[in-house]
């Protein structure tokens, strides 16, 4: 089991722009207005719009680097061109959001072959989930996961309460990201006001 949290911030390359890229308004989970991951952002605009209250958007929004934006992958794989969202979750946990079923099992594999030789140097081996197109996730839960043919995890499903129960720290990590969500109640208040007044 992984755990989706909050959108996880690394150093963006200083050369690369989002530009008309919006992958990750769909696949992060935004903890300031409790956003599940693998839904599309109610604030992203019409195709090449881009986010409707960019200039307030949250603070996990502006500090979220993906892989292809900290410069990990070839410019020619800019998520919402290759299909797949590819971010750092821990030093050696890479998460993978397909954005399409037509996303072959050999892409991801090359991809993220890429991305382990970017860490060459550190000696660390990476670990990949694959989170299917479309597949919902609450911010903060605890996805249950398969390995598939090449010996990667793929998420299948939301752990439920009582499966949690029998992993006590994946049970107080769930419970602290939703009491984060709890305590930006103020904030949700904020962006619901900004979206009434959004043309």
């Amino acid at each position: 089991m992984f755990t989706p949290t909050a959108l996880t911030v690394v150093t963006a390359s200083p050369t690369r722009q989002c530009g008309e890229c919006t992958a990750c308004c769909t696949t992060g989970g935004v903890l300031e207005f409790d956003k599940p991951s693998n839904a599309p952002c109610k604030h992203l605009g019409a195709a090449g719009a881009g986010c409707s209250i960019y200039d307030h958007r949250p603070g996990s929004c502006r500090q979220y680097t993906c892989c292809w934006l900290a410069g990990a992958l070839p410019e020619a794989y800019r998520p919402d061109k290759a299909g797949v969202v590819f971010e750092f979750r821990t030093e050696t946990h890479i998460k993978a959001y397909l954005l399409r079923a037509d996303v072959s099992a050999d892409r991801i594999e090359f991809l993220f072959q890429k991305l382990q030789k970017s860490v060459e140097k550190t000696g660390r081996q990476l670990q990949l989930e694959i989170t299917p197109p479309g597949m919902q996730c609450q911010v903060g839960s605890i996805l249950m996961c398969e390995k598939n043919a090449q010996g990667h995890m793929v998420s299948t499903r939301e752990a439920t309460l009582e499966e949690l129960s029998r992993y006590p720290e994946h049970l107080a990590e769930y419970q602290q990201v939703r009491a984060r969500v709890e305590g930006c109640q103020t904030e949700v208040a904020g962006y619901r006001a900004l979206e009434i007044n959004c043309p």
